[in-house]
Order: structure tokens, then C-alpha cells, then sequence
């Protein structure tokens, strides 16, 4: 008999703890909660992740909630874009790429026909800023785009002797290999051999995994010329 009252009792309570709220540090959880938690001296401490071990999960379910320890970062998983979202003040702001190069007067490449293009002398080495879950620097102005959205791309380019007369320039962007747009393009028309510079924009749709090239074209007569300040910039709007 006692035996049975005491099933009877265990059922009981496990059956109302079912349909009640679980508070840990209070005896009065919030009624729209299904757990609260309360204290003044420690801490909620989820799953510590490393990327490469975040990225390991089988079928990450929506919601799903973890610390990466790479990012140092709170992230969710979010079912619709199939990736993992920042719950940090970086998610909220531009995840961004910054490369820049004083040349110091070393030679840049330049070519002499409109259908050659010469790459952005700036790799991995010039990097001064990078968000490493949306960018990758593969070569000389090269970019693998880690995540697909909307990006505003920007670059700059000077010599200190850039030739006196009508020269050409122009700033492209390609994608996988194609021509896709340009940041800028113009003449210029210097008395003398002179300081010239130049800078531009251009905003894209890329996939994951698109290969950005930023290259430059200049129609100087001569195959280079003495470089001053190079700089590359991708935000993801």
C-alpha cells in the first residue's frame, strides 16, 4: 500500500511539474515563461563552440543557440538563410574588409592595351582589417565572398609620376573570372609627368563563393610607373 501511495505521489508531482513553469533562484517564475532564471552573482554559461566545431552540427534546428569561442560572439541558427547570425553589436553593424599599401615609390605594373588588366597589388600580407566569416584574401586583389548578399566595394590607386598627356584609366571589378562592372573610369590629361590618383565604387549582389578580382587598367605609354598609396575596401550592407 505504501508503495503505491508513494507512485501515486511521484506521479502527481511529476505531472504538475509538467504543465508548470521551472524557476531556478526564484519560487515564483514568470507565467509566460517555461524557465526563469534568477541570480546576482552568476551567469547563464551555454555551449562553448569553436567554428570549425559549430560547423560540424548535423541539422542545426531554428533557434538554436550557442558561444563561439573563434568570433567570441553569441550566435543563433537562422532556418531561412541556412546560417549562423551574430546576437553581438558586430551582427548589427558592417562586417567589412580593409587592405592598404604604401608603395613608397615601387614600381606598379601598367599595361599599354584597353583589353589588359593588372591586379590590385594588395594580398593577405596588407590586410589591416577583415571579418573572417565573410571574407577571404586569396591572392593579389583576389576576395572569396563567404556569404552571399549585397556588398559595396571601393579602391583607391596613386603614382607619383603618372606620364604628361591623354591617359586612360580604368577600375573593374570581375566575378569568377568575368568582367562584371567598373568603380571608375576616366581620362586624365597632366601637363607634366605629376602625382595622380584615383578612387571608386560599385555595389553587387554576389553568392557564397564568388571569386571577386579587382583589377586596374592605366594606358600609360610605359610598363610601370612608381607607386604611391594602394587601398581596398567590401562591406556588406
Amino acid at each position: 500500500m505504501k508503495s503505491i501511495l508513494k507512485f501515486l505521489g511521484a506521479f502527481l508531482i511529476c505531472t504538475t511539474a509538467s504543465f508548470a513553469q521551472v524557476g531556478i533562484g526564484t519560487e515564483d517564475p514568470a507565467e509566460s515563461s517555461i524557465l526563469e532564471l534568477q541570480s546576482t552573482d552568476k551567469g547563464l554559461l551555454l555551449p562553448r563552440l569553436t567554428t570549425t566545431q559549430r560547423d560540424a552540427i548535423s541539422a542545426p534546428v531554428e533557434g538554436l543557440t550557442i558561444y563561439n569561442t573563434t568570433t567570441e560572439s553569441l550566435e543563433v541558427y537562422e532556418l531561412s538563410s541556412t546560417s549562423w547570425k551574430r546576437l553581438s553589436k558586430e551582427e548589427n553593424g558592417t562586417p567589412s574588409l580593409t587592405m592598404y599599401r604604401a608603395m613608397n615609390g615601387a614600381n606598379l605594373t601598367t599595361s599599354s592595351n584597353s583589353t589588359n588588366f593588372d591586379q590590385f597589388p594588395l594580398d593577405a600580407d596588407d590586410v589591416t582589417e577583415i571579418d573572417s566569416e565573410y571574407f577571404e584574401v586569396v591572392s593579389n586583389g583576389k576576395i572569396k565572398i563567404l556569404k552571399a548578399g549585397t556588398y559595396s566595394i571601393n579602391a583607391s590607386w596613386a603614382t607619383r609620376d603618372l606620364e604628361s598627356g591623354s591617359v586612360k584609366y580604368i577600375f573593374a571589378v570581375f566575378k569568377n573570372g568575368s568582367r562584371t562592372g567598373y568603380m571608375t573610369r576616366g581620362v586624365v590629361n597632366l601637363p607634366s609627368n605629376d602625382y595622380f590618383g584615383a578612387s571608386g565604387t560599385f555595389q553587387h549582389v554576389f553568392a557564397a563563393d564568388d571569386i571577386v578580382d579587382i583589377s586596374y587598367f592605366i594606358g600609360n605609354s610605359a610598363n610601370n610607373v612608381s607607386g604611391d598609396l594602394l587601398h581596398i575596401g567590401i562591406v556588406k550592407l
